[in-house]
């Protein structure tokens, strides 16, 4: 078998996780609830043990890790107040899984992965610009988040509220 990663969608009520090899086909999928833990510790050594049973022979197989979260951090590889899932201010998500499994680990936002997937295997995979508000990316969960891609690169933006105002801001181009 070829190398793969693991791939893991943090959701709100549930997280799904597989091996994934570089032509972005699906070995393995699983998934379990993110909700009914004690906290991020917690949640961490269930899923933990769920994905090394799941590589289980073919862990030295395994290159590295990939986390979709809401509000996730990719600057630090943390989950930042994410109040859906109720883990606290700031969750080291990354580092934790990275010295766990001792691999290389990286966080994103949600949306971000779920547009990049689009772009690397789904809908848009012969894109080059998203130039239309239909081929933008929009998830509404905790607030909105949608992502553009121009030129060869993926643009952010969020819209969160925040005592009854909204917040906007341009997270610039990844």
């Amino acid at each position: 078998m070829d190398e793969v990663v693991v791939g893991i969608d943090i959701g709100g009520t549930v997280t799904k996780f597989g091996l994934v090899t570089k032509t972005g086909k699906v070995v393995l999928l699983d998934r379990m609830p993110t909700t009914g833990f004690d906290g991020f510790n917690d949640y961490f050594k269930t899923l933990v043990h769920k994905i090394s049973v799941m590589t289980g022979k073919m862990s030295d197989r395994v290159t590295g890790i990939g986390i979709g979260a809401p509000m996730g951090n990719f600057l630090e590889g943390s989950i930042d107040m994410a109040t859906n899932l109720g883990w606290g201010k700031k969750i080291m998500v990354a580092r934790t899984f990275s010295e766990f499994f001792n691999k290389p680990a990286f966080l994103t936002n949600d949306a971000t992965a779920a547009a990049i997937g689009e772009k690397t295997g789904g809908v848009a995979k012969n894109m080059d610009d998203w130039n239309g508000p239909w081929l933008w990316y929009l998830c509404e969960w905790h607030g909105f988040a949608w992502k553009t891609w121009l030129r060869g690169r993926a643009g952010s933006c969020y819209c969160r509220p925040k005592r009854k105002k909204v917040q906007l801001w341009q997270a610039g181009m990844s």
